[in-house]
């Protein structure tokens, strides 16, 4: 009995801990982001710290539209091998449910 109280309690807490991670693994990615952006601009001329943000903001806008077109469908898409998923339903983010 224990041991099945004990199972519940870690499936009850495991979606919400991964969906914690998640979040908190690509809040640390986005600040990598702005932190790269800050390098480039420390190392060019003030005229041109405008141009390098927008590259910054462009390069981030570019990865998220890489994921949301194939990297969701690479990452968790089965049918494919162990490096890579090739399930194309899921490219775009097609048939994938939201909830649980």
């Amino acid at each position: 009995e224990a041991a099945a109280v004990t199972t519940a309690l870690i499936l009850e807490i495991t979606a919400p801990v991964n969906t914690f991670y998640l979040l908190f693994a690509g809040t640390l990615v986005f600040f990598m982001q702005v932190g790269f952006a800050m390098l480039c601009a420390g190392s060019v001329r003030q005229k041109n710290v405008k141009n390098i943000m927008l590259k910054n903001l462009l390069d981030a806008c570019g990865g998220a539209i890489g994921f949301f077109v194939c990297g969701y469908a690479f990452a968790q898409g089965g049918g494919g091998n162990k490096f890579i998923g090739s399930e194309g339903r899921w490219f775009f983010l097609q048939d994938v449910s939201l909830g649980a």
